[in-house]
Parts: structure tokens; C-alpha cells; sequence
């Protein structure tokens, strides 16, 4: 049994005694508990708004990795993304030949041009026509291509002619082609499909196959052209070409660039081409380089990954602050499961892991010959992150080809210029 203490000196007992009395005064008691009560709220309060209700740390690395990214000039959501808007009369997008892509039942005109570069009849899909006339390395050539259309129906089997080329040209002008309404359209020198960028996942991208297409036809008539000796003719549908490649320039999609580069590859086969037949005049020589001058596939390719990445954040936000918002299929790409299986700190942990791969790539194609840095630390990427990284890997080793592929263009076209 422990003694009682000592009183100490310093008190007194009619202060204790007087203390004791304040305390017992009715009405002190209360509002005691209740500035306490509300002193706790606020601060509960404090603790809700910085850490969005789920706890403690759960979005303060988050943040600090955000803001990382944003001082070093990184777009972190999508919103950064969007492409300005441009004038109605200046896009062609908006020009009557590719105004059944912003209709809703997106159906070209009979024998407009459009329908034509979609599906010409005869069986001859600019697709399925170059598949059937390639040659051993997977070229088309001007013969195949010549029978090909004969078989189908489209030449006059009693016609003489002299070079497959003139078998070609004939053939695409039975057919009805005529390329006269998309020069017109392409005279309005800008390009901003409206997609609807509001939809995270997967945007409609209508405009992605018509502008494949003209461009295959467009190489199928140049390449014919310069057979014939027709080297105006050639360049106009080659520079066309390049033109359509840059209506997709701005977009921040894999798809969107895929199709650009496919594009500029296509101008660069025709260009090349020519230059091996020595069929251009030194002042198409010039608008070839000219057309090409700023095109920067590797740049493109940075637009669609950081693009794929800040897809991925706004959709992660989506999941945690809006509980309207669907399942995402981008984050279960990324997680290997939907953003319902985390818990909001490890969906935020996974969100830096992944984003820090991704910055790792961005790096990379920024500087291709600088020393590849260690592998994100903290944790393991899922594998189906893993899987998503070697397809922008892909992109990113693809678009070195396509850098080769413009300068030895260009390198061309600057030999045959200069006298």
C-alpha cells in the first residue's frame, strides 16, 4: 500500500478548497466538453480535406509527384492534352467531303470520294488490293496491281497499253476516282477532329480509316504517275499525302499517331521512289523537303504516351473522387485489375510506380542515346503494365525507324537539289 503524498507547501487549502468550488459551479462542465467537441471537428475536418477522407499520407506523395512533374513542364491530366480549338472554315474536318464522318450514321455519299476511297466495289479495298499485289518484300508492284484491277473488271481488256502504270491510271479513272474535292479540302490548311476528348477510354476516332485510305489510293496513283514519266502529277498526290499526315498531328492518341507515321512513311516510299527513276524537277525536290521539315516522330510519339499516362491519371481520379464514374478498362490495362480492388492508398502507390516507368520511356525518347536509367524502385509493375510499357516501347523503337527514314528522305532530296 503506497503513502499517502505530501501535501505541498506551496498549495493551500482554501485554494484547493476554492478551486474545487469553481469546479463544481453548475454550467462548467458543458461547455467544456463542447469546445472540445468542436475543436475535434474542425480538426477531423482539416484531416478530411487534406487527404480526401481516406486516411492519413494517402494522397500527400501523390501530390509531391504531381507537382514534380508539373515544375518540370510534364502534362499530368488529360484536360493539358486537348488540342486548341480552330475555325470551322479552316479545318478540314469540316469541309463537305468528310462531312458524313461528323454525321451520326457517318455514311459517305454513293460515289462520292470519300466512298470511293472507302469502298470502291469490284472487290478492289485499297487494302485487299495492295495485300494481293505485294511482291517477295511485301512491296506492291505497278504489275500486280495493274492485273489486279483487271481481273476485277475495272480496264478494257481490248485497251493496248504500253506500261502497267497507264493500265493503273485507267483503271482509277473507270472507277470514278477523282481527287480534285480533297485538294479543295486540304486548301483550308488546318485540321482538329472534334473528338470527344470528355471520354477517357475510348474515343470514337472515325476519321482514322478515310485518311489511310486516301492516302494508299494517293500513293497507288503517284507511283503510277511517275511510271509514265508524269512527275507533276506524282508530287501533287505525294504532297498531298504529307498534308493528310499532318491532320493528326495534334492528337494524343497511339492510333492517331500510328496513322500519321504511316502516313509520312507512305510519302517517303513515294518520294524515294522517284528519286531512284530520277523523275523530279529541282523545284518538287524543295517542296518535298519543305513538307517534311518539321515532322518529328519522335515527338509524335511523346504526344501519345504522355497522352496514354494522363488518360490514365484522370481516369484514376475519376475512381476515387467521383462516384458516378464507370469501371475503367485504362486502369485495369494498366493494374491488372479494376480500380475497385484498391484500396484508394494502394491505387495511389501503383499510380506513382506506373508513372515513374512511363517518365522513365518519356526520358528515353527525349534523349535516345543517353544511358537507360534504373528500373522504378518501391515496388513491382504488374505484368500488365509490363505488357503496356513494351507496346510503347515498340512505338518508341518504331518511330527511331521512321526518324532514319525522313532523314535519309530528305538527305536525298538535298543531293539531287543543290547543282
Amino acid at each position: 500500500m503506497n503513502p499517502s503524498p505530501l501535501p505541498s507547501r506551496s498549495s493551500s487549502p482554501w485554494k484547493r478548497a476554492a478551486k474545487s468550488k469553481r469546479m463544481a459551479q453548475p454550467g462548467f462542465v458543458a461547455p467544456l466538453v463542447i469546445a472540445l467537441g468542436l475543436v475535434s471537428a474542425v480538426l477531423v475536418a482539416i484531416i478530411g480535406v487534406k487527404t480526401d477522407g481516406f486516411g492519413l499520407q494517402t494522397h500527400t506523395e501523390w501530390d509531391r509527384y504531381e507537382s514534380n512533374l508539373a515544375a518540370a513542364g510534364e502534362p499530368v491530366l488529360f484536360e493539358s492534352m486537348v488540342p486548341v480549338d480552330i475555325p470551322d472554315d479552316t479545318n478540314l474536318f469540316f469541309d463537305p467531303l468528310f462531312a458524313p464522318l461528323l454525321a451520326t450514321n457517318r455514311a459517305p455519299a454513293p460515289n462520292s470520294l470519300l466512298a470511293m476511297a472507302l469502298n470502291p466495289g469490284s472487290g478492289l479495298s485499297v487494302e485487299s488490293l495492295l495485300a494481293s499485289s505485294t511482291d517477295g518484300t511485301g512491296r506492291a508492284t505497278l504489275d500486280a496491281i495493274a492485273s489486279r484491277m483487271a481481273a476485277a473488271g475495272v480496264t478494257n481488256p481490248k485497251t493496248d497499253y504500253l506500261l502497267p502504270g497507264d493500265r493503273i491510271l485507267a483503271g482509277l479513272q473507270q472507277m470514278g476516282f477523282d481527287f480534285s474535292a480533297l485538294e479543295t479540302a486540304l486548301a483550308r490548311g488546318q485540321a482538329r477532329f472534334p473528338i470527344d476528348y470528355a471520354n477517357l477510354e475510348s474515343p470514337a476516332l472515325p476519321h482514322i480509316t478515310p485518311l489511310e485510305s486516301f492516302a494508299d489510293w494517293l500513293a497507288i496513283h503517284a507511283i503510277a504517275s511517275i511510271s509514265i514519266g508524269n512527275s507533276a502529277r506524282a508530287a501533287n498526290d505525294l504532297l498531298m499525302v504529307a498534308r493528310l499526315a499532318d491532320a493528326t498531328l495534334n492528337e494524343p492518341y497511339l492510333e492517331s499517331q500510328r496513322t500519321r507515321r504511316k502516313l509520312l512513311d507512305i510519302f517517303c516510299s513515294g518520294v524515294l521512289t522517284g528519286v531512284q527513276r530520277d523523275a523530279w524537277t529541282e523545284a518538287e525536290l524543295v517542296s518535298f523537303r519543305a513538307a517534311i521539315q518539321g515532322a518529328n516522330p519522335n515527338k509524335d510519339v511523346l504526344l501519345a504516351i504522355r497522352g496514354e499516362r494522363s488518360r490514365l491519371n484522370a481516369a484514376i481520379d475519376a475512381a476515387l473522387f467521383d462516384d458516378s464514374a464507370s469501371p475503367s478498362p485504362l486502369i485495369e490495362t494498366w493494374k491488372g485489375a479494376p480500380a475497385s480492388a484498391f484500396k484508394p492508398k494502394e491505387l495511389r502507390t501503383n499510380q506513382i510506380v506506373v508513372n515513374m516507368a512511363i517518365q522513365q520511356l518519356i526520358d528515353r525518347v527525349k534523349n535516345p542515346e543517353a544511358t537507360p536509367a534504373e528500373p522504378p524502385p518501391v515496388l513491382d509493375l504488374p505484368i500488365s503494365a509490363r505488357e503496356r510499357l513494351a507496346i510503347l516501347e515498340e512505338e518508341f523503337e518504331t518511330s527511331q525507324m521512321m526518324v532514319s527514314r525522313i532523314a535519309e528522305t530528305d538527305a536525298a532530296c538535298a543531293r539531287l537539289a543543290t547543282p
